[in-house]
């Protein structure tokens, strides 16, 4: 493909980003910023890449296929005029060379818009400086970070960390504030997001698995009774991994039931829960060390008593009760393949073998669709990051069960009910995002909402349903109407959902089958 020329008002950037190729695979969205000329490949395996984009398109969302055998972008029926510029010239590979989960969503962003021509980098970087060295607000900073479009966001962290002097150093104190300041902003969504930008850069790859746990003890929740689970063969047998190599720190509970004595490997790992990377089976061979853990644990077991292995440990327990927790992650890690891609013939010698024969997902809500436009899959990554409340919203309001999402062309939505693809947003009136919308905080995060439905919408369109928002509050609700509505986007129907009260002590559990046939 042709190398593109950069526009003079274009300002140049390190092309740094094809530094893992993980990256190259899973892409499932293009993220635009028109003013910069700047695009980013979104990938599920790892960090984008990014580059230069010559185009003429419009602020807006757009869905696009790749046509690899005549290099070209092929965006659908009546979105686009014949002829339109549309170039890509990225850091390293041919973008016609990359695998794609299509159709692609692409998001085109109008940028910051600065006059002068003023360097958009230059002048976030300069924002940050003052944040966290000057004024040390760190969660301002994060509220900067979570309101960049995602090429705006690692190209501002490129900056930071591969060119300026002491950028590094503005990105430590970030990850070392992360759990601080994740407790006062209510968008864990967003700070998720900003973790795995700055992580890509401050982290190897081989870091952020899931096997590269610095230490584990047995979780006191595995003395509890659990009926269910005896049912089906399976212990309450729970073991904490914490990962504390690097900030922020971070544990794991998993069932040493979802750990397999498999030799079973498989494709490249996935962003999940605590923005660790997961293979989609914990084997053996796929996570040597957390199987190695639990063998120790197993045999330790064989000569001591429970409780008092637990009492034992509470010191260490103790210390790591306050970090960023995951529970009940493994379910669909381990099994939500199992039905197209293993039976039990494949896990020998497994203990978590009981758990191919689970019982589907039930609860007396609202339930799950079947069929509609999308289909569920599990969500490792926000879906699994939730806060407990945020997550029993979804449950209650949608019927959303905990780690699972609803996606339409790549695109995520708790449930299609009635005709409706559905979204939830745990927002309330004094809340980081709706004091964003209301003008009392900056409006960067308000427009990455915006962007996000501008995406929903079109592919509900697309698909020929009508798109709903649910929230908890009425109040909530007429703030959300009146920005959509600003926006061009009064089609979307957005509702009041009370939230049902949550039960005391709730974690999301999630679960490995959804359906029973």
């Amino acid at each position: 493909m042709p190398q593109t020329e950069t526009p003079s008002q274009r300002h140049r950037r390190a092309a740094s980003s094809d530094v893992d190729v993980a990256g190259r695979s899973g892409i499932h969205r293009l993220d635009i910023d028109l003013y910069e000329g700047r695009v980013a490949l979104l990938s599920r395996h790892g960090p984008p890449l990014r580059g230069y984009v010559s185009t003429d398109l419009d602020e807006g969302a757009y869905l696009l296929t790749v046509d690899r055998k005549n290099n070209l972008w092929k965006f659908q029926r009546g979105q686009v005029k014949t002829g339109l510029r549309f170039t890509v010239d990225l850091d390293g590979p041919d973008p016609f060379t990359l695998d794609y989960e299509e159709p692609l969503t692409l998001l085109a962003r109008p940028g910051m818009r600065l006059s002068s021509d003023l360097d958009s980098v230059d002048v976030l970087v300069g924002a940050l400086y003052k944040l966290v060295d000057e004024d040390h607000n760190l969660a301002a900073a994060w509220l900067l970070l979570i309101g960049l479009p995602d090429v705006l966001l690692y190209d501002t962290i490129d900056q930071l960390w591969s060119v300026d002097q002491l950028g590094q150093h503005i990105v430590m104190a970030l990850l070392a504030d992360f759990n601080q300041s994740k407790d006062v902003i209510d968008d864990t969504d967003g700070m998720c997001r900003a973790l795995r930008a700055l992580e890509s850069f401050s982290a190897k790859p081989a870091d952020l698995h899931v096997d590269s746990f610095t230490s584990y003890v047995i979780d006191p929740d595995s003395r509890r009774p659990d009926p269910e689970r005896a049912a089906l063969g399976l212990s309450t047998l729970q073991i904490r991994f914490t990962y504390d190599k690097h900030p922020p720190r971070r544990s794991l509970v998993i069932y040493a039931d979802d750990i397999y004595s498999s030799d079973r490997s498989d494709d490249l790992p996935v962003y999940g829960p605590g923005c660790l990377r997961y293979p989609r089976w914990f084997t053996r061979k796929s996570t040597p060390r957390m199987h190695e853990a639990k063998t120790a644990v197993l045999e330790r077991l064989g000569n001591e008593n429970l409780l008092a292995i637990i009492e034992q440990s509470k010191q260490a327990f103790d210390e790591i009760s306050l970090a960023w927790t995951i529970y009940g992650l493994a379910g669909p890690i381990a099994s939500a393949v199992v039905r197209a891609r293993a039976g039990s013939a494949e896990l020998p010698g497994s203990v978590g073998a009981a758990r191919l024969r689970e019982r589907p997902w039930k609860w007396s809500g609202i339930q799950p669709a079947r069929g509609g436009p999308g289909e569920w899959v599990p969500d490792f990554e926000a879906g699994a990051n939730m806060r407990p409340e945020d997550a029993w919203y979804q449950l209650s309001a949608a019927g959303t069960p905990p780690g699972w999402g609803y996606r339409v062309n790549g695109v995520q939505f708790e449930n299609f009910i009635d005709g409706r693809l559905i979204d939830t947003k745990n927002w309330h009136y004094w809340g980081t995002v709706s004091r964003s919308m209301r003008g009392y905080r900056g409006s960067e995060i308000a427009l990455q909402k915006v962007a996000d439905a501008r995406a929903q919408l079109l592919v509900a369109r697309n698909a020929g349903v009508r798109l709903q928002w649910r929230v908890p509050t009425e109040d909530m609700a007429r703030v959300v109407r009146e920005g959509f509505a600003y926006h061009g986007l009064g089609e979307i129907e957005v509702v009041c959902q009370a939230a049902e009260r949550m039960p005391l002590r709730w974690q999301p559990k999630i679960p490995a089958v959804l359906f029973g046939d």
